[in-house]
């Protein structure tokens, strides 16, 4: 909790059920850790990498995530309640029940998302890519080359 570890590897760590309010993660290596059930709320992981990272179940509420690389990464569950998710393609994520109330993904990559459970009007969708985004109210190609 309020730990600073900017920087640091994490790759493969087991952090399961872990504790890390408010710890700076920024520019660390989280590849393949496994995250869940860790509560990480008001956590920056600016830069991260997050690659093939478990988040499921965490709690990441007002966490900041902007920037980082999210391949493979498995939100499904988690708490993400006003967490910054900025600048992020999430083509290979996995979010199914997560909360997403008040998120943002301003000027993210949101292609291929199953979106139909979320209220739309409940996430900030400024600027993102939204190819064969699905939506309660269908599909979206708007963004689709």
């Amino acid at each position: 909790t309020y730990a600073n570890i900017e920087g640091s590897n994490f790759f493969k760590a087991r952090l399961n059920s872990a504790i890390l309010k408010e710890t700076i993660f920024i520019d660390a290596n989280l590849m393949y850790a496994n995250l869940s059930g860790s509560d990480l709320t008001n956590a920056n992981l600016d830069g991260a990498n997050l690659r093939e990272t478990n988040f499921r179940n965490a709690n990441m509420s007002s966490a900041i995530l902007n920037g980082t690389e999210i391949s493979n990464t498995n939100f499904s569950g988690a708490n993400m309640r006003r967490v910054k998710l900025e600048a992020l393609n999430f083509t290979k994520a996995k979010i199914k029940g997560a909360n997403l109330e008040g998120a943002s993904f301003i000027g993210s990559d949101l292609s291929n998302l199953d979106l139909s459970k979320y209220d739309a009007n409940s996430i900030n969708l400024i600027g993102t890519t939204l190819c064969r985004t699905s939506f309660s109210t269908g599909i979206d190609n708007s963004s689709c080359d």
